[in-house]
């Protein structure tokens, strides 16, 4: 489904330019609109998979369309660390606070974020808020460090990480002259 839209939004792109401009845009433009802002580097696709075999089509589906890949929870990417650094691509990782209950946490460890980290993946940590409260990812952070992530990593992890992942190391995530040192919540819930 996810290859049929990107080969439609490429479709659409194509032919933009061969149809009748109109003063009132139709919805399909608009609906195309953002499909073709990752392709210009505008934005990243983002996708949720938790499991390995999904990070792989993730990855393939992005080196396929060209567009840069976020992979958010990343639940088993630990058992791609090595691909996913090699690709450049970084994991916003978690929430870490929850129960097993669907068949995609089965293989989840609270070493992942670690390992991906020491094989070079750049990785933010999220509570995915309100599925765990925002309060909780400082505790986060702490239990990935007690579970093998370096300290200084984990700090990045909830400041500089996702503000350069969301390409907004320019503003925020760390505490020096010309960034906003404000209360901005980059992780956790929507960022």
């Amino acid at each position: 489904m996810i290859r049929d839209a990107f080969v439609a939004a490429q479709h659409y792109q194509a032919t933009e330019r061969t149809r009748p401009r109109r003063a009132n845009r139709s919805s399909a433009t608009w609906h195309w609109k953002p499909w073709r802002a990752c392709w210009t580097g505008n934005c990243c696709g983002t996708s949720t998979p938790h499991r390995a075999d999904d990070i792989a089509t993730a990855i393939a589906l992005s080196e396929e369309f060209g567009y840069r890949l976020v992979v958010n929870h990343g639940t088993e990417g630990h058992l791609l660390a090595d691909v996913l650094a090699e690709k450049n691509i970084p994991v916003i990782f978690g929430p870490m606070f929850t129960a097993r209950v669907k068949v995609e946490l089965r293989n989840r460890t609270m070493r992942a974020a670690g390992i991906m980290s020491k094989a070079g993946v750049k990785v933010a940590i999220t509570t995915d808020h309100p599925v765990v409260p925002i309060h909780f990812l400082v505790h986060q952070a702490t239990l990935a460090v007690k579970e093998g992530m370096d300290r200084a990593e984990a700090l990045r992890a909830l400041t500089v990480n996702p503000a350069e992942i969301l390409r907004l190391d320019d503003q925020v995530g760390a505490l020096k002259p010309g960034l906003d040192g404000g209360c901005r919540c980059l992780v956790g819930g929507s960022a």
